[in-house]
């Protein structure tokens, strides 16, 4: 390591002395002097004044490094070049008798030709990356796009190419370019907007028709509805107006009637998609917030105890029988911060995520065992930690991949897991 550090009233010179063709002679000498009012010079062997060698004393840390370009007509052509010395000189500023203070002999630039992977080349190497435990760290999709900003709510297609988001920031819909096959993946393209206070989504399965909930928000700006969005005409239609405080929707397996859950009415309602009309499966529940149904549609999962500011109690996992409007309570405090609900093809396991704290980073996602005969009955175990509300997972079909959104980090992430590794089933 150099050592750049100065007493007071001394300053620095940095000497590099360049082989660009690797014959063993130097053919550049940069000279450069930090916190100086003097500019960085150039000593050209080869007398080629049309390419300067500069240094940038804006972009580091005092006393860690320094920056340095160098024009690329200079080493065209090269695959690496040599720096032959690097003299670290101090002295009082600006006197001719510089005094050695440090130097680092020899060490070859490699690789000139190494050029930034694409998003879709970093996605594909990570899935081969291998991983240990239940689940990988996580790889972000996109984190960039203002369409997604506050990222609330994700629906993956059969295909796992596309994942239609609403943001909650944004009121936009998008979707997300999934395929690891696809140049574009990570894009985000734009499908509706204006969906003020937005909170769920669901698709059907042509992705030609989206269901989505709003809510007046805070400020009272949105309006507690179920839209119908035409994906292909981006046409939006009121379906309902009769409701208190919409959090989530599930398109039925026939797909011409829906779920939803009423946080203010603490209610769970079936509805018609066609007309509207509804009608209440199970109410009176506490703090009702994101549901899933069994494939059958005979029992409903339901989540309570949504994110708000401050400390509050943890929710639990209700089970709804739709035939009895039985409520059985599952596990008790399961839950910081209900955000949803997703259950694995067999029906075992239940796929959460977890808020956490308003405004703070400590969502989760995890997952807990509803399977009565297995000896982990009820258990829950965290799968990634130190999410900025975490809000809507869902797994791929193959139950390999786990994709989720994050509201106040405005992103769309994925982990890897090894369904395998969970409980003891």
């Amino acid at each position: 390591m150099i050592d750049t550090t100065r007493r007071i009233g001394e300053y620095v010179q940095i000497d590099l002395d360049i082989d660009i063709n690797g014959d063993g002679r130097m053919d550049y000498m940069a000279v450069f002097r930090p916190r100086t009012e003097d500019d960085s010079i150039l000593m050209n062997q080869n007398a080629d004044e049309e390419n300067p060698v500069t240094f940038n004393p804006d972009n580091f840390a005092e006393g860690d490094g320094i920056e340095f370009k160098m024009p690329i007509s200079i080493i065209e052509n090269q695959h690496n070049f040599t720096i032959t010395n690097l003299r670290i000189m101090k002295g009082v500023c600006c006197d001719a008798d510089w005094q050695l203070e440090d130097s680092m002999g020899s060490f070859k630039v490699e690789n000139l030709e190494e050029r930034e992977l694409a998003q879709s080349e970093k996605y594909t190497t990570w899935l081969s990356s291998s991983f240990e435990g239940s689940a990988s760290e996580s790889f972000v999709i996109n984190d960039t796009d203002p369409a997604i900003s506050g990222a609330r709510a994700l629906i993956v297609n059969e295909q796992n190419t596309i994942a239609y988001i609403i943001s909650e920031f944004s009121a936009i819909l998008s979707k997300v370019n999934i395929d690891p096959s696809s140049a574009n993946f990570g894009e985000v393209t734009v499908l509706a907007e204006g969906l003020l206070r937005p909170t769920d989504l669901d698709v059907n399965g042509a992705e030609t028709i989206a269901y989505v909930t709003t809510e007046s928000g805070f400020d009272q700006t949105g309006k507690e509805s179920l839209l119908q969005i035409d994906l292909q005409t981006n046409e939006i239609t009121e379906l309902s107006n009769q409701l208190g405080h919409p959090t989530n929707i599930i398109i039925g397996q026939d797909e011409t009637e829906g779920y939803i859950v009423d946080l203010r009415n603490g209610s769970f309602y079936k509805i018609n998609l066609a007309s509207g009309d509804i009608t209440t499966l199970s109410k009176e529940l506490n703090d009702p917030y994101p549901a899933v149904l069994n494939q059958a549609e005979t029992d409903a999962y339901i989540l309570t105890g949504p994110a708000r500011e401050g400390d509050y109690p943890k929710g639990d996992l209700l089970q709804i029988n739709l035939q009895t409007s039985k409520v059985n309570t599952l596990i008790k405090d399961v839950v910081l911060g209900a955000g949803s609900i997703v259950l694995n093809n067999n029906e075992t396991l239940a796929l959460i995520s977890e808020f956490g704290h308003e405004a703070g980073c400590d969502g989760r996602l995890s997952v807990v065992n509803i399977d009565p005969g297995s000896p982990s009955f009820t258990e829950k175990i965290v799968l990634l930690e130190k999410l900025c509300g975490a809000h809507d997972a869902k797994f791929n079909s193959s139950e390999t991949l786990i994709y989720f959104v994050e509201v106040d980090a405005s992103r769309i992430s994925v982990i890897k897991v090894n369904m395998e590794e969970l409980f003891d089933r």
